[in-house]
């Protein structure tokens, strides 16, 4: 398996609810504290998403656009420590018109940015790719790929990454999935033996090892 890392909302909308009524979300918008709390939270959204795509997605636009579960994971393509890759999967259902709405944000600033934006065929659907210029020092450009498939946007940094992802999503394949790591079968199962009844609003799992290289 590749994954060496994810963060997992289950669901946006009900974590948004259960944040602003936690003592710690009424802190973060209490107006003094609110510049604070903003701050930190685009210290957050740049180190987790605007560094890894080479672009700015707000989390209000996010959540707009997410009807239930988001994810970011950190992946290792060919499990090849010399290879390293991100991807963004936000379940859109019901949420079709705001998903647009941030993927036109993204072609923009991509463009912007002096992105070359292509369209490729793959698993018969169509994968938007914006290929960035290589900045000082860079061996490769960078490459931003976008796709939405049975209501869910993805957006990946890695071409055979983001078509393997298409695949599992159009196949619901589970082998070689996250699952079958034994580690991560543990963890899950200690977490979900502490939770009981309990739904998790948000789940992470990092590989140490793998992740540091």
């Amino acid at each position: 398996n590749t994954t060496k890392g994810f963060v997992s909302i289950t669901d946006v909308a009900d974590f948004q609810e259960r944040w602003a009524n936690m003592q710690l979300g009424k802190l973060a918008a209490d107006p003094v504290m609110k510049p604070f709390a903003d701050d930190l939270q685009r210290q957050i959204r740049d180190k987790i998403v605007n560094s890894r795509f080479n672009m700015q997605i707000s989390w209000e636009d996010l959540a707009a656009a997410c009807g239930g579960e988001l994810c970011i994971a950190s992946i290792q393509p060919d499990n090849d420590p010399e290879k390293h890759a991100a991807i963004l999967i936000v379940d859109i259902t019901g949420r079709q018109e705001q998903a647009q709405v941030v993927l036109k944000d993204i072609s923009e600033q991509l463009q912007e940015k002096g992105a070359q934006r292509s369209a490729k065929e793959a698993e018969g659907q169509q994968l938007v790719i914006h290929e960035i210029p290589r900045e000082k020092g860079q061996i490769e450009a960078g490459r931003v790929i976008q796709f939405v498939a049975d209501d869910m946007l993805v957006i990946c940094n890695n071409e055979a990454a983001s078509i393997d992802v298409l695949r599992r999503i159009r196949t619901q394949e589970r082998a070689d999935s996250l699952v079958t790591v034994p580690a991560f079968g543990a963890v899950m199962a200690r977490v979900s033996k502490d939770a009981g009844s309990d739904l998790p609003q948000v789940r992470w799992y990092v590989d140490p090892f793998d992740y540091a290289q």
